[in-house]
């Protein structure tokens, strides 16, 4: 008999979730749920607009915060807009090479000349 093989897992990657969630207003819970989500570290919480409302969460378990979130009282629904998987390195701000821009134009699949480093100058440039 075969024993089972183990796989040894490295720390989990982190990952950014954009979700929409489906509120009912009517729940007299929603006021304590909203003050949860906006005090999660994480978790940026957009202003409601009832029904709705749109969060981005930075997790290391997405499948178990998804839940977490369905169990809120008040939430009737929880929905992917989308998943990023961010590499170590992303997270530890390192960049292989310098930043290239990318072109706008969906049929331009031509590499762009390296424009150097991002600067304030760039509207791409993240603010603090």
């Amino acid at each position: 008999m075969m024993e089972p093989m183990s796989a040894s897992l490295s720390t989990a990657p982190t990952s950014v979730l954009g979700l929409a969630l489906t509120f009912d207003p009517t729940a007299p819970e929603l006021p304590e749920t909203l003050a949860t989500l906006r005090a999660r570290p994480g978790l940026v919480l957009e202003e409601p607009q009832m029904p709705f409302a749109a969060l981005a969460l930075e997790t290391t378990d997405p499948r178990g915060d998804h839940a977490w979130l369905e169990s809120l009282a008040g939430v009737l629904a929880v929905d992917v807009v989308f998943v990023e998987v961010l590499a170590e390195e992303a997270l530890a701000g390192h960049r292989r090479g310098p930043r290239r821009r990318r072109s706008r134009d969906p049929l331009d699949d031509a590499p762009l000349p390296d424009s150097g480093p991002a600067t304030e100058a760039d509207p791409d440039f993240p603010s603090a």
